[in-house]
């Protein structure tokens, strides 16, 4: 799955044209599902709260032909 990076920067992990192909351990499919199990599959959003540690979720992707794990900053949105 590729994805745009949410902030540009020199610090953001994400890059332009990064693909995306596992959120932790799960692997993540070309449209950005996951499968649960042999009937259900997800979108890989659903596992950010499931794995985020410290405010940052790990990631591998594919950039330039290599394969990179990077650690994404989770956004919180606290509504009252």
């Amino acid at each position: 799955m590729v994805h745009g990076p949410l902030a540009i920067g020199g610090t953001y992990p994400l890059k332009k044209w990064d693909v995306v192909t596992r959120i932790g351990d799960n692997m993540v499919d070309n449209v950005g599902m996951v499968r649960l199990n042999k009937n259900l599959r997800v979108n890989f959003q659903y596992f950010i709260q499931k794995i985020a540690k410290r405010g940052r979720v790990p990631l591998t992707v594919v950039r330039g032909g290599k394969t990179l794990s990077v650690d994404v900053p989770v956004a919180v949105n606290v509504h009252y």
